[in-house]
């Protein structure tokens, strides 16, 4: 093995800028992603906000997982498609709605992943532990974050 601190870390750095009209702009090293607010709560409005892209992060993390894991088995992975659920504690707190001062976290997180693939009982098992445990972001949160995570198998 290697001693080369990259073949044991990768890093990443991102700057950001506060705009004229409270978005916020933030540099990648390929790409600009604005961000409108930390979360909205008006459903007329298209915001991006960090929330929602926490959110799909957690989400898309594990889908690609199961597509990456399926192309390493050599397996035909198909229909895959997924869900989450967040709930948020204490939103009122981030409104400043009087009276309420209870910090807002997010409480628990609950993702299904609906997929068709051809492995039963114990290959299918190991399969999906496979998944879970290459999945980066979801081993960051895990152990900090109520995180339900389900696998449906589509027949």
């Amino acid at each position: 093995m290697s001693d080369l601190y990259e073949s044991y870390n990768y890093e990443v750095s991102y700057r950001a800028v506060l705009n004229l009209d409270d978005s916020i702009k933030v540099f990648t090293d390929k790409d600009i992603i604005e961000v409108s607010n930390s979360i909205s709560f008006d459903i007329e409005k298209n915001y991006k906000t960090s929330f929602s892209y926490f959110s799909v992060s957690i989400l898309s993390d594990i889908m690609y997982g199961l597509l990456l894991e399926a192309k390493k088995e050599n397996l035909d992975l198909q229909d895959v498609e997924g869900r989450i659920n967040v709930n948020l504690k204490n939103p009122l707190t981030i409104l400043a709605v009087k009276g309420y001062n209870e910090k807002a976290k997010i409480d628990k997180i609950s993702l299904t992943i609906y997929f068709y693939l051809e492995l039963f009982d114990k290959k299918l098992d190991d399969f999906l532990k496979n998944v879970l445990d290459n999945c980066f972001i979801y081993n960051s949160i895990k152990d900090c974050v109520n995180i339900d995570v389900k696998f449906k198998q589509i027949l």
